[in-house]
């Protein structure tokens, strides 16, 4: 029975491993590289927003929204493969928030006018809304990562006492054999003093 409990308990250790390391592996860690490729593409998409807004012809503005696009289609790509992990808490309400300041953008380039302050204003917005969904990815990371990291010493620990326990076990059915063994052979000599004394007789 203690045998029984102990690998009854070291193999929930390793199934909470497994998932600990399965959501870093298929949420956290997919989502933050995703979220920092979108990112990536703030600075090249506020240059060209910044075009768009000061163009001075139809052709530099033509220019600039050719290259918002391309801009906001790398995004765009970026965070749908972001949307395919799963939603920790709070998550998609803060994706919400990132949405709703990238339409912001949008909407000044649509336009064709407003204040550069303004665009400067909404990119910051946007980059600290896509910071803080990064963040909380990231912190989710850390804590699978510690948690895989201590399951993994336990999940040693525990494999060392399953290999004491098995070593005593072997140890005891050794000696259990050998005890049989032994008290069947004093029985069979035992048996045969008792016959020759028998045929003496």
């Amino acid at each position: 029975f203690p045998t029984r409990r102990s690998s009854d308990l070291y193999s929930e250790l390793i199934l909470t491993d497994d998932v600990d390391a399965l959501d870093i592996a298929t949420n956290a860690a997919p989502s933050v590289a995703e979220l920092a490729n979108a990112r990536g593409e703030l600075r090249g998409l506020g240059a060209a927003a910044a075009r768009v807004l000061t163009a001075p012809s139809p052709a530099v503005a033509a220019e600039g929204r050719r290259a918002y696009a391309e801009h906001r289609r790398v995004i765009d790509g970026a965070l749908d493969e972001y949307r395919k992990t799963p939603d920790y808490p709070g998550e998609y309400e803060q994706y919400q928030v990132v949405r709703g300041r990238l339409a912001r953008v949008d909407a000044l380039v649509r336009d064709g006018h407003g204040a550069a302050a303004d665009l400067d204003g909404d990119i910051d917005d946007l980059e600290s809304s896509l910071h803080a969904l990064s963040d909380l990815n990231a912190r989710h990371l850390s804590t699978g990562a510690a948690a895989v990291s201590r399951t993994a010493r336990r999940r040693s620990r525990w494999a060392v006492l399953l290999d004491l326990v098995g070593i005593a076990a072997g140890f005891l059915a050794t000696a259990l054999a050998v005890r049989t063994v032994e008290r069947y052979l004093m029985t069979q000599a035992r048996r045969a003093r008792e016959l020759d004394h028998l045929a003496i007789e």
